[in-house]
């Protein structure tokens, strides 16, 4: 429907705010399809080379309806990055990048590949989330000057989670050399893996979930409107379970550094637990047991 309507074509017949809610009815469902596809490029019916339309702009100007540039989905080195590119553009540009991302990991764990012969595909996702984090302009960039301008903006969550999904995409790519996990390396082709490799991968899987519980401490400190976000819960699990199966493998470091590991996991589950039993009978949560996120906050807050 969206092809029949020509919402991933430019149309300047139109006024600026129809060709802009066209935009972004067309960029949601690039966002919503890769969500859904989980990697699997055969559920893909909207492609990179079929978005013939810029990237959303900024809410300023979509709302006062200023016509404006963005840019690509992919960058160029000749375009330079429009004061018009918001966080909704961001976003769009970052789900192309997980996919992506997810693309290569389902390919090496159903193939069963030699993870060191994939090594420099691996470091070309890496390199391409790299150069995402350093186009941010200024006013996007992590810090918590940046934070505390959002505080009370609706603002503030879409910047926490497009940051925590930066992380989650670090965590994708690198979680599979981390046994013990679901969508991991089998235990022969880690064991045919460069160790020197593997510790890198199991490493940076650590320290980016490690980071993504930083970040949730940090909007935390200004408010708990974030963990109401349905990407947190997942997001949490993921990181969870990555840190915990570090930790049964050695990886956290020091004992003292893995109980202030651990206690960050343990203060992030007490905060979401009672928010997913919202409006919930003692009956409906007992029976959410067997959800294997709602299964490890439980365990996390020892109260099985």
């Amino acid at each position: 429907m969206a092809y029949l309507l020509g919402l991933n074509h430019e149309n300047p017949k139109l006024t600026t705010t129809a060709r802009e809610i066209r935009r972004r009815i067309m960029w949601s469902i690039f966002i919503l399809e890769r969500r859904l596809a989980g990697g699997q490029e055969d559920l893909i019916t909207c492609p990179k080379n079929a978005m013939h339309i810029q990237l959303p702009s900024t809410e300023k100007d979509f709302e006062l309806a200023i016509s404006s540039r963005t840019g690509p989905l992919v960058p160029t080195e000749t375009h330079r990055e429009s004061s018009s590119m918001g966080i909704r553009a961001y976003f769009c540009r970052l789900s192309s990048i997980r996919h992506e991302i997810l693309q290569y990991t389902r390919r090496v764990v159903s193939q069963g590949a030699n993870a060191n012969d994939t090594g420099s595909e691996l470091l070309q996702l890496e390199s391409d989330l790299l150069d995402f984090k350093n186009s941010l302009p200024e006013a996007l960039v992590l810090n918590e000057r940046n934070l505390n301008l959002r505080a009370f903006s609706p603002q503030m969550r879409r910047y926490v989670m497009l940051h925590a999904a930066w992380h989650q995409c670090h965590c994708d790519l690198y979680r599979l050399m981390i046994p013990g996990l679901r969508d991991s390396l089998s235990g022969e082709i880690l064991r045919n893996t460069s160790s020197d490799f593997m510790m890198y991968c199991q490493t940076q899987a650590v320290d980016h979930a490690n980071a993504f519980f930083d970040i949730l401490q940090m909007a935390l400190r200004i408010g708990d409107e974030i963990m109401l976000d349905p990407g947190i819960k997942i997001l949490v699990y993921q990181c969870t379970r990555i840190i915990t199966q570090a930790s049964d493998i050695g990886l956290l470091g020091t004992k003292s550094e893995t109980l202030e590991t651990l206690s960050k996991l343990t203060n992030a589950a007490e905060i979401l637990l009672p928010m997913i039993a919202v409006n919930q009978s003692t009956s409906q949560l007992v029976s959410c047991r067997a959800d294997p996120i709602v299964h490890t906050l439980l365990l996390l807050c020892r109260i099985r």
